[in-house]
């Protein structure tokens, strides 16, 4: 069961937002993942947001800590998302930066000093504060990279460490 491509179409030109229920079959309005268009229809593509997958990327660090160890040291750094402007000059003030990449792995391995991962959501490009960043770590030693989702992230982090 599921809905058919002139609905889908409908959903995507009123920008609803879909979700699917425990039994497969498509719902309306829970889902916080907007629908994206594809040039041949095969159903609704959900596309999580950078939110999801780092959500995601660090629910399947939690899993693995017992394992590597080294996972109990990744952290996310606060720098994005909206704020209200006295929140926003208090974290200035304490010297949040922009561009700073969202998520680190202080962990030294081989030549570099740590990981450094920016999440994006394709088809999103890193901001030029968030190149520069990237650059400058990267002179200074340390790995930075962007990852377009949890599972690229994860392929990132297991190569870093070198977990199989």
């Amino acid at each position: 069961m599921g809905i058919s491509e002139s609905e889908y179409r409908a959903m995507l030109a009123n920008n609803d937002q879909l979700s699917v229920k425990d039994d497969g079959t498509p719902r309306l309005g829970k889902a916080k993942t907007p629908l994206v268009a594809c040039s041949h229809f095969s159903g609704p593509v959900i596309v999580p947001t950078e939110h999801e997958e780092q959500v995601a990327l660090f629910q399947w660090a939690e899993a693995h800590e017992g394992e590597h160890e080294e996972l109990k040291l990744l952290f996310a750094v606060p720098n994005g998302g909206y704020r209200p402007m006295t929140t926003a000059a208090q974290l200035k003030a304490e010297g949040v930066r922009s561009g700073v990449p969202d998520c680190c792995l202080p962990v030294a391995r081989g030549r570099f000093h740590s990981l450094w991962i920016e999440m994006k959501r394709k088809p999103n490009r890193p901001t030029e504060a968030q190149e520069h960043w990237i650059s400058t770590l990267r002179d200074y030693g340390h790995s930075a990279v962007v990852c377009y989702g949890a599972q690229e992230a994860i392929d990132v982090i297991k190569a870093y460490l070198g977990i199989e």
